[in-house]
């Protein structure tokens, strides 16, 4: 049985800012997302968004912000997930985390990383 060198990544620096950073992003491109999509309906169908407005009731509108704000927060949680220690370690075994993957059966030079891709 041969035997397979997995390295030990570092704690995730700065993980709350990474959150905060993820939020801010997240909801960023959920409202950009939802206004283009109103603009760009607005120029092409005009009916279409007359006829939402007859049939949505108002509180349909809240529910959009509060499905933003879930949404947000959701990405928030999976951020806060990923920087715990053993996590980050199971996702650079697959090229997604913090520091870069390296070969398992070398050790990489100081300073200096081997990629496998």
């Amino acid at each position: 049985m041969s035997t397979h060198k997995t390295a030990e990544t570092p704690p995730t620096s700065f993980t709350n800012q990474r959150v905060i950073r993820t939020v801010l992003q997240t909801t960023a491109g959920l409202i950009t997302g939802a206004a283009t999509l109103i603009m760009v309906l607005a120029v092409f169908t005009p009916a279409f968004l007359e006829a939402i407005r007859e049939i949505l009731p108002q509180h349909w509108y809240a529910a959009s912000l509060i499905a933003v704000a879930f949404i947000s927060t959701l990405a928030g949680v999976f951020t806060k997930i990923m920087a715990i220690p053993h996590v980050n370690t199971f996702l650079t075994r697959y090229g997604a985390g913090t520091q870069p993957r390296t070969h398992p059966d070398t050790e990489p030079e100081m300073g200096k990383t081997h990629d496998l891709i």
